[in-house]
This record gives structure tokens, C-alpha cells and sequence, in this order.
């Protein structure tokens, strides 16, 4: 079949037809309930010669990523299984359409570029699917990179496989857009060196570290043999945190072990994940961000408890108590500090203070995972019939205009433009 679209437009002052040319997949037949994505090529047509053809690779980038306008789309043939890929000087983009959801993977690989774009086309493509860095690297003139980005909805994950290189994140950059984001960067390779908080360190193979994007950063990445480098880079928005900023601020940039405990589980599920993404069935996408989000939260818990004095038994034991039991109501309009403290025998003010102590407010951890339940279903194909308003009373909010200020306020979009957005890539 074809799916009609319009012409993405590069930067410069004429058109670009991006035309889709099908390859054939296997005739295996999917399973009932499998995934069916489509194969193919994307080959630009731009009457402004390579540099145009950059232009337009960054723009289709754009869409690929669902940074760009509404609207946009490509001219396309499809059947069977397979991947979305940019050809023809292009490098390299996948997307995955699964039945009932979508899990959205670009990789982009700057060995199908002309040389002298190759450097600038990665350094730009970094910059607004990761994070705005001034980067620097000896081998800009014969630059070969790859990246792979994974869109799991609450969080992103990316994979990055570049030359030995600096990268900074000096004020005038932070000034211009802060994303206030925690990232977890894994080194898979090498070592890297990293700045930030007035605090240095060395990350060698297989280690982790987290820090801030809405703070200046210094780094430097390379491997072993002084050829190659890369990290594997989990980024998430500080607001999904259930930590308060200065607690996050501590654990900034500290050595966390990626090899033990909730760390080690974390670089594993990553390395599952990322292993094979076609594996995944409907709906899998945003669960898998919600589990990897889970886990990142538990890490940096750990760390920040490792880190301070142990309290009492007794009130560490009241304080999950108490959390597990607003997660199991967290549907109950009613929930409140007085029904949380009444259903474990102590006083409201009590339970403030086990919360105050962690950093947290009663309110806004219940606001805050209700939202993320919210965030979830509303992309979930199981509540696809169902309205805002009817997810957000599920979840216990029961004034829709609150829930809309809630969720704008939490997640930069209002909650139909979150399910719009995501609804573009099915």
C-alpha cells in the first residue's frame, strides 16, 4: 500500500522530495497480534546539491525524532516486516511500527554523508535530539560517528559511537534552552572524564555517572588505544525524579557501580533493550521506560542513602509502608496525608516528617505518580478509546482543568498533545 504524505522542506529556500522505495522482507507471516513496520529507503532529490541534502537528512531527523511541526510526513510504500532507513548519502534511520503502539529508533551514521558535512550534520543532530554541547575533536575532517536513539516515551536512551573527543556545556548553552534533565551516562568503552559541581572523575569501562544538564559540564571521551570511543547516555526529565533537586545535586557525578546491585540490573535491561528493538510487542515501548525509570530512581536512591547517615529502621520501614500504600490507591480520589496516616497507625504530622526527611512532600509525590500512571495510559492502545478526562478520574484526578495545568506544567505539553504526538508515529 501507499501511504500519501507531503514533502519535508530543508532550510534553504527550495523543496525537497524525500521519495520511499520499497525492499521486499521475508514472506514469513507475522503472528497474530506481531508487529508489522514497513521497508523503506529514503532517497532525497535536493536541486541544492550535498549541502541540501544535509539540510534535508536534518530536517527528516526532525520529524524521525517528532521535534518537528505537526503535520509532516514522507511519501512511503509498505509491506511486510523491516525498517525505515534513509539511503543515498543519508545515513541511517529506523523506525519500528508496532500493532497498537510504537517504539521510534533513529540511527543516524555520518559514513553515508559527503565527508565535509559529516562532522557539522552530527555535531547539529546531537545537539537537538541529546543535549546543546560545544564539542571539539582532532578528526573533524574525517569524521566517522554513529548514534542510535531509542524513544521509550518518560525517557530516552542513546547510544553514541564517535572519535576521541571534548564536549562542553558552557552558560551561554544553558542560557539558550535548559531541559532540566538528569542523564546516566554508561561508558562502554575507554574511559571518560567528566566536570561539573566543582567535582572531577575518571569513568572507566563498564562504569556509570549521572549528571545535570541545567549545570555546566566538562568532558572528554576516549578508548583505550586512543582510535574509538562511545557511551550509552539514559536521559530523563528531573521532574520524573522521585528525588528533591538538592538531593539529586549530591549524587551528581559521583562513581555509581553498574556491576552490583540495582546498577547492575539497569545496564543489563539497557543492554536487553537495546540488543534487538523489533522484539517488542505492542505497548512495550512506554513500559520499558517506566521499568528502566523505576530502576534509574532506585539507583540513585541507593546512592543517596549510602551516602548519609542510617535512620532508624523503624522509619525507613514506615516511610516505604507508606508509599507502597498511596501507589495502591493512587486511583482514589479521596487518597490524602490523613487516610495514609490513619491506615498505618500514626499522625499526619508524623507522616510529613518521614517524608520531609527524604527531601519529599506527601502531595507532591502523590501528584507526581499520578501523573506518570496519566503520562503512561494516555499512550497506551488499552485506554486508546477512552477520553483525557475519563484516564486523569482514574487516576484520581477529578478536576479536569487542574489535571491539564498538572500535566502541562509537568511535561511542557498539554496531556492531548502528548497522546497527538505519539499518535503520529503508529
Amino acid at each position: 500500500m501507499v501511504i500519501p504524505g507531503v514533502l519535508v522542506s530543508s532550510r534553504r529556500s527550495q523543496r525537497c522530495a524525500l521519495v520511499g522505495h520499497v525492499r521486499p522482507a521475508r514472506s514469513t507471516a507475522p503472528a497474530a497480534g506481531a508487529g508489522v513496520s514497513a521497508a523503506v529507503t529514503l532517497r532525497c532529490r535536493c536541486v541544492n546539491g550535498a549541502r541540501g541534502r544535509a539540510g534535508c537528512v536534518r530536517e527528516l531527523d526532525r520529524v524521525m525524532l517528532g521535534r518537528s511541526g505537526a503535520g509532516r510526513c514522507f511519501d512511503v510504500e509498505s509491506h511486510g516486516r523491516g525498517r525505515l532507513r534513509r539511503g543515498a548519502g543519508a545515513g541511517a534511520a529506523h523506525l519500528h511500527q508496532i500493532t497498537g503502539g510504537t517504539v521510534i529508533e533513529s540511527v543516524f551514521r555520518t559514513d553515508e554523508l559527503p565527508a565535509a558535512d559529516r562532522y557539522d550534520s552530527w555535531v547539529e543532530m546531537t545537539a537537538r535530539s541529546l543535549l546543546p554541547t560545544a564539542i571539539s575533536c582532532d578528526h573533524a575532517d574525517d569524521f566517522r560517528a554513529e548514534t542510535r536513539v531509542l524513544d521509550l516515551h518518560v525517557l530516552q536512551v542513546s547510544v553514541l559511537k564517535f572519535p576521541p573527543m571534548r564536549s562542553r556545556r558552557p552558560q551561554r548553552l544553558i542560557r539558550r534552552a535548559v531541559p532540566e534533565a538528569c542523564q546516566l551516562a554508561l561508558n562502554p568503552c575507554g574511559y571518560m572524564g567528566i566536570s561539573q559541581l566543582d567535582r572531577d572523575m575518571i569513568l572507566h569501562r563498564g562504569g556509570l555517572v549521572a549528571f545535570d544538564s541545567s549545570h555546566t559540564f566538562d568532558s572528554h571521551m576516549a578508548a583505550d588505544d586512543g582510535t574509538a570511543a562511545g557511551v550509552t547516555v539514559l536521559q530523563v526529565p528531573r521532574t520524573l525524579l522521585p528525588l528533591a533537586a538538592n538531593d539529586l545535586r549530591e549524587i551528581m557525578v559521583r562513581p555509581l557501580s553498574g556491576r552490583t546491585g540495582v546498577g547492575m540490573l539497569l545496564t543489563q535491561t539497557l543492554g536487553r533493550v537495546l540488543a534487538d528493538t523489533s522484539q517488542f510487542r505492542s505497548a512495550d515501548g512506554p513500559r520499558l521506560g517506566a521499568v528502566l525509570l523505576e530502576l534509574l530512581s532506585a539507583l540513585l536512591a541507593n546512592e543517596l542513602n549510602d551516602g548519609r547517615p542510617a535512620g532508624p529502621a523503624h522509619q525507613l520501614t514506615l516511610l516505604h509502608q507508606a508509599k507502597a500504600f498511596i501507589h495502591q490507591h493512587l486511583g482514589d480520589a479521596d487518597l490524602s496525608p490523613s487516610m495514609t496516616a490513619a491506615a498505618h497507625h500514626i499522625s499526619t504530622r508524623h507522616l510529613h516528617r518521614l517524608f520531609n526527611d527524604a527531601g519529599l512532600t506527601i502531595a507532591g509525590w502523590i501528584r507526581r505518580r499520578r501523573l506518570e500512571q496519566c503520562h503512561r495510559d494516555l499512550v497506551d492502545p488499552l485506554w486508546r478509546t477512552c477520553s483525557v478526562h475519563v484516564i486523569a478520574a482514574r487516576w484520581g484526578f477529578s478536576n479536569p482543568a487542574h489535571f491539564s495545568r498538572a500535566f502541562r506544567a509537568a511535561y511542557g505539553m498539554s496531556p492531548s498533545e502528548h497522546r497527538h504526538d505519539f499518535q503520529r508515529f503508529r
